[in-house]
């Protein structure tokens, strides 16, 4: 099987297009009961935060401008 070291990237609904693993992490999240939402501020806020643990934290300060980008994206279309 031949493996790639290319980010794979999604393109949604009016052209925007994300990182696959941005969406499974945000999906993955969700389905774990974590509600991702926008701050006041334009940052991003998850909780239960006192459930979050250390792998989920590298993931989604590794992919905090995507999650960010894919939350105002959902948003802006419902």
């Amino acid at each position: 099987m031949p493996t790639t070291t290319a980010l794979e990237t999604v393109m949604l609904h009016d052209g925007f297009v994300v990182s696959l693993d941005a969406l499974r992490l945000c999906w993955n999240l969700e389905e774990r009961g974590f509600h991702v939402r926008l701050a006041d501020d334009g940052g991003l806020l998850i909780s239960p935060r006192s459930r979050i643990g250390a792998d989920d934290d590298a993931a989604i300060r590794r992919h905090k401008t995507e999650l960010i980008a894919l939350t105002r994206y959902v948003e802006r279309i419902q």
